[in-house]
Parts: C-alpha cells; sequence; structure tokens
C-alpha cells in the first residue's frame, strides 16, 4: 500500500489556483496534536475487494456512524443487502422479493401477460462527458447522473440539501475515472477524492453565500446594482454552480502537469452542473439561467488574459465569474500552506478592492473571510495545510459521506456580520 504525495505549487511558477494538497503531510501543530489525539494518520489506499470487508453489512454511505463497532451481526433483512455492496459505479434497484409462482397463477387467470417481478426505474443514468487528454489520444469519461426524485423533494428550503445528497452519492462520492488510488481511509468507511470531495463543494456554496451578503451590503453601485438585478433563480443557480465547480474532476493533476486537463475539468464540471439542474422544474431552474451559469462555472478561476471575450464583455458574466472564483479560492486553505497563499490572499484582497471601491473594506473583509473559511474547513474534518493540520477522520468521514448532515454542520458555523 503507497501513499501517493504532491508538492505545492510555488507561486513564482505560474498562476494555478487549484493545486491539491498532499494528504500524508505530518501534522506537526501543537494544538492540532492534541485534537486529533483520538485519530489517526488518514491513508490513502489503492482499491482492492478488502476495503469493505469490515463494514460490508451496512449500507456506508447512507448510515455511516463513526462510533458504531465494526462488526455487526447482519439480520435477515440486511443479508440480502449485504450481497450487494461492491465498488461499481452504483448498486443496482433492489427488487422486493415475492412469491413469483403465485403471481405466475393469478396473471393466468386474469390472462394478463405483465413480468412477475415488475423492474423499478432506474435511479441513475450514465452519461458521455467531454474525454481527458492522455498522451496517445483521450480518454473516455463516462459519469453516474443521479435521478432527483422531484415527487419526494421537500417543499420547504430543504430541498436544497436534497439535491446536494442526490450529487453527491451518485457523482462525487465515486473513484476518479482517471486516478482511483486518491481514496482516503477513515476507518470506518472509505472517502473517494478526499480533496475535492462533497465538503470542498458544500463549503464553496456557503463562502458564496457569505460573499454575496456582504457584497449587497458593502459593494460599489455597480456590484448592488448588478447583485438587486439577479433572480431568485439565478442567484439559486449560482450557489448551486458553486457547489459542482470542481465536480468534473477525473484526477488531481494540476496545471503544471505534462497533459493538464484545466478545461477540460471546467468543462465537464459545466455540463454536470447542468445534467443535474436540468432535471428541475423550469420554474425553479430557467433553461437559460442554466446555461448562462454553465458558461460561467466553464471558465472559472481562468487567468484573466485567457478568459474569452463573451465572459469580459459583459459586466453580469464578468462578475459571476470573479464571484465562483473568489469562493474557490478562499476554500484553498485546505491545501496551500502559507508561503502558496500569499498570492491567493492578495487576489482576494484585490477581488473585494474592486467590488467595493474601498482598500480598508477590503483588507477587513479579507480578514473575517479567512476566519469564516478556516472554520468550516475544521468543522468539517478537512486538513488544513495553511495551519498545517490533518484531517479528523471522524469528523472528515461522516461529513463526507452525507452530503446533508455537511450542509447543517455548515450552516452551524458562525457567519461573519457585515
Amino acid at each position: 500500500m503507497t501513499t501517493p504525495t504532491s508538492t505545492l505549487r510555488d507561486p513564482a511558477i505560474g498562476r494555478n489556483t487549484d493545486l491539491p494538497a498532499d494528504p500524508s503531510s505530518p501534522n506537526t501543530d501543537t494544538e492540532n496534536k492534541a485534537t486529533l489525539a483520538t485519530t489517526k494518520k488518514p491513508v490513502l489506499v489503492q482499491v482492492n475487494h478488502h476495503i469493505f470487508e469490515n463494514y460490508k453489512n451496512l449500507d456506508w454511505m447512507r448510515d455511516f456512524k463513526p462510533d458504531a463497532p465494526a462488526a455487526i451481526t447482519p439480520t435477515p433483512s440486511s443479508a440480502a443487502a449485504a450481497a450487494t455492496v461492491s465498488l461499481q459505479p452504483s448498486s443496482q434497484p433492489v427488487v422486493e422479493k415475492s412469491d413469483r409462482a403465485a403471481i405466475t397463477k393469478e396473471k393466468a387467470k386474469t390472462g394478463e401477460c405483465e413480468e412477475a417481478f415488475p423492474r423499478p426505474r432506474p435511479s441513475f443514468t450514465m452519461h458521455n462527458l467531454i474525454s481527458r487528454p492522455a498522451m496517445n489520444g483521450f480518454i473516455p469519461i463516462r459519469v453516474c447522473i443521479g435521478n432527483i426524485p422531484l415527487d419526494d423533494l421537500p417543499t420547504d428550503e430543504g430541498w436544497f440539501p436534497a439535491i446536494l445528497d442526490v450529487i453527491n452519492r451518485y457523482t462525487i462520492q465515486k473513484p476518479y475515472v482517471c486516478d482511483k488510488s486518491q481514496l482516503l481511509d477513515v476507518g470506518d468507511a472509505i472517502v473517494f477524492r478526499p480533496i475535492h470531495n462533497v465538503t470542498h463543494s458544500i463549503r464553496q456554496a456557503r463562502l458564496l453565500q457569505t460573499l454575496i451578503d456582504c457584497l449587497s451590503i458593502h459593494g460599489s453601485s455597480r456590484v448592488t446594482k448588478i447583485l438587486e438585478a439577479l433572480s431568485p433563480t439565478e442567484r439559486l443557480l449560482m450557489k448551486l454552480g458553486s457547489f459542482c465547480l470542481r465536480v468534473g474532476r477525473v484526477d488531481e493533476t494540476n496545471t503544471n502537469h505534462s497533459i493538464p486537463d484545466s478545461n477540460g475539468r471546467k468543462e465537464r464540471s459545466a455540463q454536470i452542473f447542468s445534467l443535474y439542474a436540468s432535471q428541475l422544474p423550469d420554474t425553479v431552474a430557467p433553461r437559460d439561467q442554466i446555461s448562462w451559469v454553465a458558461s460561467l462555472i466553464s471558465v472559472a478561476c481562468t487567468p484573466e488574459e485567457a478568459l474569452p471575450k463573451a465572459i469580459t464583455d459583459n459586466e453580469k458574466s464578468y462578475f459571476g465569474v470573479q464571484l465562483l472564483a473568489c469562493a474557490h479560492e478562499l476554500d484553498l486553505y485546505r491545501c496551500y500552506n502559507k508561503t502558496a497563499m500569499l498570492e491567493v490572499i492578495q487576489k482576494i484582497k484585490q477581488f473585494l478592492f474592486i467590488q467595493t471601491d474601498d482598500l480598508a473594506k477590503s483588507i477587513q473583509f479579507q480578514s473575517q473571510l479567512e476566519t469564516y473559511a478556516l472554520a468550516l474547513i475544521a468543522a468539517t474534518g478537512s486538513a488544513i495545510q495553511y495551519q498545517n493540520k490533518n484531517y479528523n477522520l471522524s469528523v472528515f468521514g461522516e461529513n463526507s459521506l452525507d452530503a446533508k448532515y455537511c450542509w447543517q454542520t455548515t450552516g452551524r458555523v458562525e457567519q461573519p456580520s457585515w
């Protein structure tokens, strides 16, 4: 079993704002050692059939309990479910058991020719996305997209985390197509793509919302005019877009890689966002607004000089791209050390200054946002390279496997007072 390593970006080399951290880095922070005294150092492992042995009798993705004993005696009802555990992209729908002979006899009486076992509607579909460039051509990318149960969605604001839960279970909490070694053993379960998993996505959505709250109050007249013009559905889709900002990743390579996937991961993220958002009713997600947010996702975090003219010439779109990029950069504390974060912090201050026309406010707000961002990362148990802190395995595990729980966790973190 080996632990892959990576090197943090040197800001002097180039402008890359999406470089993963080294999950195997040691934790030397004194306070963090005390906090994580009951946890063990996370270990990245290769996929194998033995990973699930100690909890294969549980539906671990939905019923993850860090304090539960590893060995659980299956009940008659769970014995059949245990046999279905696998590493496939998604488990097959379960058909209710019944008496085939009795059903066949009853159908013969009525002359009907229906199947004895009706086939339930699949809860997901597979989609081909933009391929990943490789040495000898392109690697085809096929991902699982869950079907949003519109009839079962809550009628109140709870429907948003319900959608995030579907995206996590069917798309995010899966092995990378091009790098299945990116796994984190949290003790009672395995978390896939730990650096860019659902905790990262949810923190970005929270950070985007607090940025909007801040600029709605302190933004320049130009910015407040743009924000006031955003419809409720556009705001909602922007938040969903920030959640999907990096779900199109297929590995942990960065822009300095010999064959980078920078544009591909952004375009795939936009595709995945569109595939989920388009399942919502038109009243919640108008199709033209879905296309607009997707266009922002496909270029978010792209260097200024490389942004398409259609974005830079449109004040609303240009602001939207910058807003998404800032939400993303505020979560880089998890995988950048203090040296690497210097350039990113300066960019955040510059963004805030441009949007507020006030230097003192930009410095103050950056400090408040940094405190909030670090608190979000700590609350979800992620590593914090900026503070040289490692994963809190049990906390990270329960937040990574349940998007609804993670949404509640981040909702309890104190927000900045604007």
